[in-house]
């Protein structure tokens, strides 16, 4: 693939450089966030070798990719720089002067904030983009860290010995970016809402330090002290979501504000001063305990559902995922899947269901490539089917089955199927990952190898079921729309 011509169709189909007002990629996708999306000349890139298909969600125009997506990055960015450093009308003159005379990159690379979208937005799409965008960049560290933690276990099941020092230091290892979580989504929420993130960094320092943890004297029960004569509750904010989050809204309107009310002249010393002293006591008073609560509260009702109907989200979540991927809602997901790991350890939320949808993905692309008789197309089911076994499904999903109506109606079937299983058996997983044959040792277990055992089983159920309904009945469509073609 010559990923420079691919960044040049690229960048013409979406109305040019300077139509970007943001570009971020995840594992298979960029991330566009454009001016006009009108501009866009959906047509050419959708014939564009190399680009898998389009999806609109969160105010984000995305290219499917694939796994080489990180490559297209670049060498977009790479044209984008190239562009800025020559003729600025031709590469979006992302070069300018900072306040002394002296060149400046303010580039969005270089940290400046996206230029401002001018259309409106559904609150729906607003939330979706606010959530993907702080959550993707810190996703290898949680899903690298749970993997860890996984290995971990499947090691003392197999003579590992957890009181050693090896075991300590390996586990510490895997605790580490979950238990810091607040910082890194402290880091990327103000990224994204344009406030200073290192203001954001140090309040959520303040809220792990261990001379704030030392005054807890038990996670699970209500600790209350004071602070300038007002009550505080003392709460636990390691691996938690929304009590930081709460704080970096907070911080954004309150830093705002007081660019706009101090005076030039004392602002550099004073902002930080009056950010830190407001926003820090605000959080511990008020905004963290109404994290605390609301994640508590959003945890309990996990639980009293996984405990009464504990094979209903399984199901509905392997026979929908593909359409939520489709949507971009599947990044929806992730705060209650972390807020679970965090509290519980495990997760029965998505990847119950997550990991058999997967496997009925990888089915389905594998089925298609036996029955199609195009090479090129073959080659491409076949590649994303194997891709989609090993966890990512989004190239087989925007290249194959999405495509063809009855055979995204196999996947789904399958899905459902082994999610219906895994829900059955309370299947669980352990930490973080894109499931697929790659994470299994996400699904092992501190008790065993049962819940493992329960998970191949779903896989098996959704890959048997769908393959079976795409030969029998889904493949149809593909050699009816060949003919038709022919």
């Amino acid at each position: 693939m010559d990923f420079e011509k691919l960044a040049e169709v690229i960048l013409k189909g979406i109305g040019g450089e300077e139509n970007i007002a943001g570009l971020t990629h995840c594992a298979t996708r960029l991330r566009f966030t454009l001016k006009d999306e009108s501009r866009a000349d959906e047509p050419l890139l959708k014939s564009t070798k190399g680009i898998l298909g389009i999806a609109k969600s969160g105010g984000q125009f995305q290219l499917i990719i694939g796994n080489e997506v990180s490559k297209a990055f670049q060498a977009i960015q790479t044209l984008r720089s190239a562009g800025a450093g020559g003729a600025g009308a031709a590469g979006g003159g992302a070069r300018g002067k900072d306040a002394s005379g002296n060149g400046a990159d303010l580039s969005e690379n270089a940290g400046a904030s996206p230029a401002p979208v001018k259309a409106k937005r559904k609150p729906v799409e607003v939330i979706f983009d606010f959530v993907s965008s702080i959550f993707t960049p810190v996703l290898p560290a949680i899903i690298g860290a749970g993997l860890v933690k996984s290995v971990l276990a499947v090691a003392v099941l197999l003579g590992m010995d957890p009181e050693g020092m090896n075991y300590y230091f390996l586990n510490l290892i895997g605790d580490a970016p979950l238990y810091f979580l607040p910082v890194m989504l402290a880091f990327t929420a103000s990224k994204k809402l344009g406030c200073n993130q290192f203001l954001a960094v140090s309040i959520a320092g303040a809220m792990l330090h261990p001379n704030y943890a030392a005054l807890i004297t038990d996670a699970f029960t209500i600790n209350f002290t004071t602070f300038l004569g007002i009550p505080v509750t003392l709460a636990t904010y390691s691996s938690s979501v929304i009590p930081v989050l709460l704080m970096v809204i907070a911080l954004k309107y309150i830093e705002g504000s007081l660019e706009k009310i101090l005076p030039k002249m004392v602002k550099f010393f004073f902002k930080p001063l009056l950010c830190l002293l407001i926003v820090a006591p605000l959080t511990f008073i008020v905004l963290g305990p109404i994290g605390f609560v609301a994640g508590a509260a959003i945890s309990s009702g996990l639980n009293l559902l996984d405990s009464y109907a504990g094979w209903l989200v399984p199901t509905l979540v392997g026979a929908v995922f593909p359409l939520m991927v489709t949507a971009g809602m599947h990044y929806g997901l992730v705060p209650f899947m972390m807020q679970s790991i965090a509290a519980q350890g495990f997760e029965t939320i998505a990847g119950p269901g997550n990991l058999p949808s997967n496997i009925a993905q990888g089915a389905a692309s594998l089925g298609v490539a036996l029955r199609t008789r195009d090479p090129e197309f073959k080659q491409t089911a076949f590649t994303t089917g194997i891709t989609a076994l090993l966890g990512i499904t989004e190239p087989a999903l925007f290249g194959v089955t999405l495509k063809y109506k009855k055979i995204l109606t196999c996947v789904m079937i399958g899905g459902g199927f082994g999610g219906l299983y895994a829900g059955i058996t309370g299947v669980r997983c352990f930490s973080f990952c894109s499931p697929g044959f790659l994470s299994l040792a996400a699904y092992v277990g501190p008790n065993g190898w049962g819940n493992l055992l329960n998970s191949l089983i779903s896989m098996a159920v959704a890959f048997a079921v769908t393959l079976v309904l795409v030969l029998v009945w889904g493949s149809k469509e593909v050699t009816e729309a060949e003919q038709q073609k022919a």
